[in-house]
């Protein structure tokens, strides 16, 4: 494009059809909303964006990653059941007194720290699939956040039943799977966020309850 005499170097008039004019808003846009966007995050394409300049996903990719995180939840929370009532049965196998011999304090450590390990690897290997297949970052924030999430849901539903057998694995399964659904949500944006976070504290609240009120 040709410069006006007496225009400085560096500057250009926009044309009649007003498509410099068109590019210098939209730079200027452009530059305001990475402005507003903040520090930067992750790095993608060699370069350094922010996670604030990506769009709230669409309702049926927050819909796939809230549903698939509950399943994944529920099957890994029935999962940590049937080991914790494997662990429970081979214990009192191991502790059962042969006839005629006289009983003593028994615990059976072995098989304990078995199924606590069995336990600790199911869930960790469920998590770190299920939230890296449904994409839900940051994964260095959330397979963390979603293993303790898990382990404690299994905790407080386990300790709500008398006998201490563990929990039923239809108990741990809805626990687990609401917990990590609303955990799914809480990594969203706006109010999805906040419903997602205030679901999670729901669900350990009632994954300490209810069970009690069960069994009761």
């Amino acid at each position: 494009m040709a410069q006006a005499p007496g225009q400085p170097r560096g500057v250009i008039r926009g044309t009649s059809d007003g498509n410099a004019g068109t590019l210098s808003t939209r730079a200027h846009a452009q530059v305001s909303r990475r402005a507003l966007a903040g520090p930067s995050t992750d790095r993608l394409n060699g370069g350094v964006t922010s996670t604030w300049d990506q769009p709230p996903p669409a309702w049926h990719a927050r819909a796939v990653r809230v549903v698939g995180a509950g399943a994944a939840g529920a099957a890994v929370g029935a999962l940590v059941a049937v080991i914790w009532h494997a662990g429970w049965a081979a214990g009192n196998a191991e502790c059962r007194t042969p006839p005629g011999t006289a009983g003593g304090f028994c615990i059976p450590i072995g098989t304990a720290a078995e199924a606590i390990l069995g336990s600790f690897a199911v869930i960790c290997a469920g998590i770190l699939a299920a939230f890296a297949l449904l994409r839900l970052r940051p994964l260095r924030v959330t397979i963390p956040t979603g293993c303790i999430l898990t382990a404690w849901l299994a905790f407080f539903t386990a300790t709500g039943f008398p006998g201490g057998r563990g929990p039923a694995a239809w108990a741990a399964a809805v626990a687990v799977g609401a917990g990590l659904a609303a955990l799914a949500l809480s990594v969203d944006w706006g109010r999805a966020q906040v419903a997602g976070m205030i679901a999670v504290g729901v669900v350990l609240l009632a994954s300490l309850v209810l069970p009690r009120l069960i069994a009761g």
